[in-house]
C-alpha cells in the first residue's frame, strides 16, 4: 500500500483541496484526517508597574495620612 502525506486546510465552505489528485482517478482511496493542535495565544503576565499605570488614577482621592489607609498598608506588608 502506498501512502502520501499532504498538508492542506479545510476551506470556509468545507472543501478539502488535495494536490495532484487526478492521477489517482478510478482508484479506491482511504482518507485519514489528523487535526493539528490549535495553538492558543498566551498572554504575557502583567508586571506590577503595568498594574499601577492602569489603576493609579482610580484611587487618587485616597488620603495617605488616613488612619484606615495606614492600618491597611501596615497589615498587608
Amino acid at each position: 500500500m502506498e501512502a502520501y502525506k499532504f498538508e492542506t486546510m479545510v476551506l470556509e465552505n468545507g472543501v478539502l483541496e488535495i494536490p495532484e489528485i487526478s492521477r489517482y482517478k478510478n482508484r479506491m482511496i482511504e482518507i485519514i484526517i489528523m487535526l493539528n493542535p490549535v495553538t492558543e495565544k498566551v498572554e504575557k503576565k502583567k508586571s506590577i508597574d503595568d498594574f499601577f499605570e492602569k489603576w493609579s488614577g482610580r484611587f487618587a482621592e485616597v488620603e495617605i495620612d488616613d488612619i484606615r489607609y495606614n492600618a491597611l498598608m501596615e497589615k498587608h506588608r
